[in-house]
This record gives structure tokens, sequence and C-alpha cells, in this order.
């Protein structure tokens, strides 16, 4: 019987088994959550979704990844709150600044990558059209 089934889905079985472990975390994941009366079990389910990968090695590294932004943003906001505690105008200044610059560190990277689609694009295109 598992012989059939597998032999029926071909390439796409372990994209289904994908499918099938991933879903099976995210009803353990909602279960655990109404089983601990969380008061958004939601939340916890929607993590199981973002968190899912195919690759194992990248949910370990994103996990590691996103531990060293909470830490450094927890960081950076003891650093602002104990800098200015009854300075309501600079606080939110620098506190608007840093997310600023946290957004175009991340943006960067990408905005370079795009210039550099665009450009092959362009070239590939003007290629096709006889232009030199």
């Amino acid at each position: 019987m598992r012989s059939l089934i597998l032999g029926s889905l071909g390439e796409e079985a372990d994209v289904w088994r994908f499918v099938f472990k991933t879903l099976l975390a995210y009803y353990i994941t909602g279960w655990l959550a109404m089983r601990f009366s969380l008061s958004q079990p939601s939340t916890a389910m929607l993590t199981t979704i973002i968190v899912a990968n195919r690759q194992s090695g990248r949910v370990l590294a994103k996990s590691f990844y996103r531990c060293i932004g909470t830490l450094a943003g927890a960081g950076a906001a003891l650093l602002i709150v104990s800098l200015f505690p009854q300075e309501r105008v600079l606080y939110l200044v620098l506190v608007s600044m840093d997310r600023r610059v946290c957004r175009w560190r991340h943006l960067i990277p990408q905005l370079h990558l795009l210039c550099i689609r665009a450009v092959r694009l362009y070239g590939s295109d003007r290629r096709c059209s006889g232009h030199r």
C-alpha cells in the first residue's frame, strides 16, 4: 500500500510529507496553546507556519538569527530608555531613527540584488532586440 501511494505521488512525495508534517505541527501547537490556556493560540499556530521550512538547517539558522536580533533590539531599547527616561520627544525621535536604520540595513542587500536583476534583464532585452 505504501509503495503504491509513493509511486503515484512520484517526485512530489517529499513535498506532501513536508505538508503533512507542517500541518501536524500546526495542530499540535494549537492544541498545546489551548491546553496551557494561552490568550491567543492563533499566534502560536501562525508562528509554526512562519518557521516551517523544508530544510531543517535553515530553520535553525533562522531561529538563531531571530534570537540574536531580539537580544540586539532589547539592548537598543534598554539603552534608549536609559538615556532619555523623561524626554518623550527625544525618545520617540531615537526610536524612529533606530527603526529606520534597522529597516534600511535590511533592505540594502535586497536593493543591490534588485539592481543586478534589472541590469541583467535590460542587457538580455537589448540582446534579444538586436541592439548592441
